[in-house]
């Protein structure tokens, strides 16, 4: 499913997408995702290009290449993001700095106009005696105000929530957003509620995450709830995504619909491994002739390119956290 392509990238350097065609018997191109790492195994390059059939050729969707300096403790001085989107590039710059506990400190964020980078935000992080992260202060420029996150922890040192103001009051309203974390017992995250309101709209959740997970620890089930103006703007299920492991290991992953209250498959991916424990190919099944049935042969494919050995585990460290909270 295309809400995996998360997912895909950090364990790859990327990966190729072909469908099958009946009439000649042969795979064809679709979709190629670049994934590259630099030695930290930090993300140097993510691209999407799809393929052009009647020119054969690729072409660009977007491209996004990071050039990040690193200080001696392998962490992120600078990094500088440039985007290629319909013709247009955008560059952005960010530099960071750390307290001597190697946590961040502050980051400088910077867009290109022309040659030169103008700063347009400072964020500040301010973490309590026991090194938790309780609140980041993000000042703007043009025009000036300030964005103010506190973080709430339960006794476990899990973050309950994030709450997110203007100062001063901008658009109408003091208050942007609010994340509310709720946790199983054994600390696992169990669900994710994201408020928003403004002037205009009333203050009630928008979306809704819920995590299940199996005997083992690994999700199982991930349960998607949103709020569309177009749809009555009450909050409903729109979509499960399922995970299915052989050994331990995810062999399967699913994503259903409930669009109007009816289900509907969409797509599951069966992935297969190297002797290495890295992704080698995977078979993409489509919705059969039926809402609740797959397709009896898959008709798209994924070719991974396995990530090198070096920096294999880093990008989640050195990107940014996967996490949904902060600390």
């Amino acid at each position: 499913p295309t809400a995996y392509r998360d997912i895909l990238r950090v364990k790859s350097q990327g990966f190729l997408r072909q469908e099958y065609i009946a009439n000649t018997g042969t795979w064809r191109n679709v979709e190629q995702n670049i994934s590259s790492k630099d030695v930290f195994g930090g993300f140097d390059e993510l691209s999407v290009s799809t393929w052009d059939t009647i020119n054969g050729i690729w072409e660009t969707v977007y491209k996004t290449a990071y050039t990040t300096s690193y200080n001696s403790n392998n962490l992120p001085v600078e990094r500088i993001v440039s985007t290629t989107y319909n013709g247009n590039t955008f560059t952005s710059k960010t530099d960071y700095d750390y307290f001597t506990n190697q946590k961040v400190k502050q980051a400088d964020m910077s867009f290109k106009n022309g040659s030169t980078f103008v700063l347009s935000a400072k964020v500040y992080f301010l973490f309590d005696a026991n090194g938790t992260r309780y609140r980041d202060s993000v000042a703007l420029f043009n025009p000036n105000r300030s964005v103010i996150t506190n973080y709430t922890y339960d006794n476990n040192g899990n973050c309950t929530h994030a709450l997110e103001r203007n100062v001063p009051v901008y658009f109408g309203t003091d208050t942007v957003t609010e994340n509310k974390y709720e946790y199983y017992s054994n600390g696992k995250l169990k669900r994710l509620t994201f408020y928003y309101g403004s002037a205009s709209l009333p203050w009630v959740e928008r979306e809704v995450t819920e995590y299940t997970y199996t005997q083992n620890g690994e999700i199982d089930k991930v349960y998607e709830w949103s709020r569309r103006p177009q749809e009555g703007d009450s909050l409903k299920l729109y979509y499960v995504f399922s995970h299915y492991y052989t050994n331990n290991r995810l062999s399967s992953m699913s994503m259903h619909s409930l669009a109007n209250g009816s289900e509907l498959f969409l797509d599951s991916i069966v992935l297969n491994y190297l002797p290495n424990g890295q992704y080698d190919t995977a078979q993409v099944y489509r919705a059969g002739t039926t809402p609740t049935t797959w397709e009896s042969t898959n008709s798209q494919r994924i070719i991974f390119t396995p990530n090198s050995t070096t920096g294999i585990n880093k990008p989640a460290a050195t990107v940014g956290s996967l996490k949904a909270y902060p600390k």
